[in-house]
């Protein structure tokens, strides 16, 4: 059985270096058999206009996904409203799944502070993170300006970070049934 992944990007920002980290990850776990992956770019697909509103695909892809690969940058020590829209916007759709956060910086703490704050909104939402977060630091000097890995390390990040979740998603999975049982 495999587990299915959305990974959803943070920023409609555009220039955005957290969209290379975006583009890694997905091609990453296409190359993975035991994931199905699909993506969510809010620069190219539709936004919510409030938390109130749905945008159809975004729906469609949260009731699909057993977990949530969270890419984003950090924005004043937090995340996008960008993020906390699209999140907001599915509040029911989330809980018992998991989620694990790629925080993307251009400096070098990494965009953990993003993190901190989000980690509480998506508790609220009931989702489950597996506190193996994945923070990209020095983004201009990880990937080249048309998205190129420059740094290796990434990839042995990317599998530990992936490793995590998928034990997690499938612990998560099974509790779901039974509790459906």
């Amino acid at each position: 059985m495999s587990v299915k992944l959305a990974v959803i990007l943070g920023t409609k920002r555009e220039g955005n270096w957290s969209k290379h980290v975006y583009n890694y990850l997905i091609e990453y776990l296409k190359n993975r058999k035991d994931i199905e992956v699909r993506g969510y770019d809010p620069s190219v697909m539709a936004l919510p206009v409030d938390e109130d509103k749905k945008v159809p695909e975004f729906s469609d892809l949260v009731q699909w996904a057993d977990g949530f690969v969270l890419v984003s940058p950090e924005y004043n020590h937090s995340f996008s409203g960008t993020l906390k829209l699209l999140l907001d916007s599915e509040f029911e759709n989330f809980f018992n799944k998991s989620v694990g956060y790629v925080s993307v910086s251009k400096g070098p703490f990494a965009g953990v502070r993003m993190v901190e704050s989000l980690t509480n909104v998506t508790r609220e939402l009931g989702l489950i993170d597996h506190g193996y977060d994945m923070p990209i630091a020095n983004v201009r000097e990880t990937f080249s300006e048309s998205g190129e890995l420059l740094d290796e390390k990434v990839a042995t990040q990317a599998e530990g970070f992936i490793d995590h979740l998928i034990w997690l998603t499938e612990t998560l999975n099974r509790g779901r049934s039974e509790l459906k049982d």
